[in-house]
């Protein structure tokens, strides 16, 4: 199996960009959460919340999308469940920490 996927490009490029499309939707959270953690002054103080709600927003999104197109693509490969199984946990465990660590500064304020 492992030799079957490094020799094929574009399993290897899929990989990568899922992983890296995966990062793009976390660091869109945390970007979020920073904006959250260092708030402005005055007007800009509301402005500056209602971005950080929105970027955490986006994340989310982006992250629920990046799932879902992970589990399309498992699917259309043929997979055997063990493998699917293996992706769901690992985007299950990704999730709750980006989403604990978020609850966790926010709590420490």
């Amino acid at each position: 199996m492992f030799k079957r996927i490094t020799q094929n490009d574009e399993v290897v490029k899929a990989i990568f960009d899922h992983i890296r499309n995966l990062g793009i939707a976390g660091l869109t959270f945390t970007a979020g959460l920073w904006v959250w953690d260092h708030p402005s002054t005055g007007w800009f103080h509301w402005l500056g919340r209602i971005s950080s709600s929105a970027l955490m927003l986006l994340g989310v999104i982006l992250f629920a999308i990046v799932v879902l197109n992970g589990r399309y693509k498992l699917e259309q490969a043929k997979t055997s469940r063990f493998w699917e199984f293996i992706a769901v946990m690992l985007h299950a465990f990704t999730a709750v920490y980006l989403f604990a660590m978020g609850a966790i500064q926010a709590s420490s304020k």
